[in-house]
């Protein structure tokens, strides 16, 4: 099974004046080429609003793939963040023996 990738993305609103369909099939076509996976395809806003929070106290998983894909999935909510910002939340949710491994590879 592929890690879905995740990209920033601002769907364009459906204005009620052209068939729908044409703006579902943009829509699917871009999760299917993103790989994204069933439960994500949320159109509404997220149930908490304090975004950043959420990424920083992500719970690991158990598994690296899933706390990735969790953490994609935060990160596109949580604002404008360097890739430094990035790494170093991302880094600082692993578990202790993994993030200490990770951060003598000072990536």
């Amino acid at each position: 099974m592929a890690v879905p990738k995740y990209h920033k993305l601002t769907f364009v609103t459906y204005d009620d004046k052209e068939d729908p369909l044409g703006w579902l099939n943009k829509c699917e076509q871009f999760f299917h080429y993103q790989m994204t996976w069933e439960v994500d395809k949320c159109f509404g806003p997220a149930l908490s609003t304090n975004h950043l929070t959420d990424l920083a106290w992500l719970p690991f998983g158990g598994s690296i793939d899933v706390y990735m894909m969790e953490f994609q999935a935060c990160v596109t909510h949580a604002g404008d963040l360097s890739t430094l910002q990035k790494a170093q939340l991302f880094i600082g949710g692993l578990l202790e023996h993994i993030r200490v491994d990770v951060e003598l590879l000072k990536p």
